[in-house]
């Protein structure tokens, strides 16, 4: 009875080593190692999902975890102190990355770039992250305050030096001052975010104000992407530089 109790063990962890273990929480677990040594090197869940590990028996931590559609999740830490620390998920020919930090149970996301080069940076606790700064390959920096999912826009930082500061809720925003490298200050009025007129400006203590010929005559209408904060400026160089060409040359 003994001999064959043995044998039945032995053919189970061969099973084991060879199959895995299908188990009665909608995941498979699957085996390597000799004798005595079987260590976790998978488990299968029944979505599609392959959680991968690595280490002795006994102290086999996650690895990664594999999503169908190629979402990749990564950890560190020591086994049973795993940590999320990146996320990679496919765009196109592309990877879109996730960053996250914090102990195991408490990360938090802090940031994600994407493949054409634009960043974002998030600021909060797990799962109540906001979005604080993006960051565009040009240069361009915009600045967002505001809980999460109702950030709004309130400050562009632009190449040249040039800062813009915007006021109004959420997908409302509208300019309403203008920093000038040199030290001026110009003011802005509008109710709309797609209209904004000049009328005022700072320069060397002194204030000038626009005249009502010239206040509708400038107008300078914000790249539509504005609506849309989460989306790249893809016109904003052209935008900006006739906006600042024409401002630059209001007479008063």
């Amino acid at each position: 009875m003994r001999a064959q109790e043995a044998a039945a063990r032995v053919a189970w962890r061969a099973r084991m080593a060879r199959h895995g273990k299908p188990t009665d929480a909608g995941f498979f677990v699957l085996f390597e190692g000799e004798r005595g040594a079987e260590r976790i090197v998978r488990r299968v869940y029944a979505d599609g999902r392959v959680l991968l590990w690595e280490g002795a028996r006994r102290e086999e931590r996650k690895l990664r975890l594999e999503h169908p559609n190629g979402t990749v999740l990564h950890y560190e830490g020591a086994a049973g102190a795993e940590r999320q620390v990146r996320l990679e998920k496919p765009s196109g020919a592309d990877v879109f990355t996730v960053f996250f930090e914090g102990e195991r149970g408490f990360e938090r996301k802090v940031r994600a770039e994407h493949p054409n080069g634009r960043m974002l940076h998030y600021e909060g606790k797990r799962r109540a992250e906001r979005v604080v700064r993006q960051a565009h390959p040009d240069g361009t920096v915009l600045f967002f305050e505001g809980e999460q999912r109702a950030e709004r826009l309130v400050r562009l930082e632009a190449p040249d030096g040039r800062i813009l500061h915007y006021e109004g809720a959420r997908r409302a925003e509208r300019m309403a001052r203008l920093e000038l490298p040199d030290g001026r200050v110009r003011y802005y009025e509008g109710e709309h975010q797609m209209v904004d007129r000049f009328v005022r400006e700072e320069r060397d203590g002194q204030i000038h104000l626009c005249s009502d010929s010239f206040r509708y005559m400038y107008r300078w209408k914000l790249p539509r992407p504005l609506a849309r904060w989460y989306n790249p400026w893809r016109e904003t160089p052209n935008e900006l530089s006739t906006f600042f060409y024409r401002a630059d040359h209001l007479m008063f």
